[in-house]
């Protein structure tokens, strides 16, 4: 798994992150290091041709589509798709985070989260 250490670090936490809190990164490092390479390959053959978009317009539930500005592996734009086909989401587009936007702003994401959820309660 070490190879895959830093790309995935890189993906998931923003520059500005990784540099400022070593603390959080550290355990995330340890994570990958210490996740099983079967259990890895085998959530990658998992969603490798792993789409939905075209069956996302059936979900009739209030929806949160929530993204990291700064995100590669779910980027913005789609994430744009999926609220333009799930009729009546919402978009939250967390400024200053990639992947990992509930660790790397967790009180913007917290905001956007307990707002949403007020809102259908």
């Amino acid at each position: 798994m070490e190879p895959l250490v830093e790309p995935t670090i890189e993906r998931w936490f923003t520059a500005p992150f990784r540099s400022a809190r070593p603390d959080v990164i550290e355990p995330v490092r340890t994570m990958i290091r210490s996740t099983p390479p079967q259990g890895y390959a085998g959530c990658c053959q998992a969603i490798a041709k792993l789409d939905l978009t075209d069956r996302i317009g059936a979900i009739a539930m209030p929806t949160l589509v929530i993204v990291g500005e700064d995100d590669p592996g779910t980027p913005v734009a789609a994430s744009r798709v999926m609220h333009e086909r799930i009729k009546g989401s919402r978009l939250e587009i967390i400024p200053s985070a990639a992947h990992l936007a509930n660790v790397e702003q967790p009180e913007a994401f917290t905001r956007a989260l307990t707002a949403f959820l007020a809102g259908v309660a």
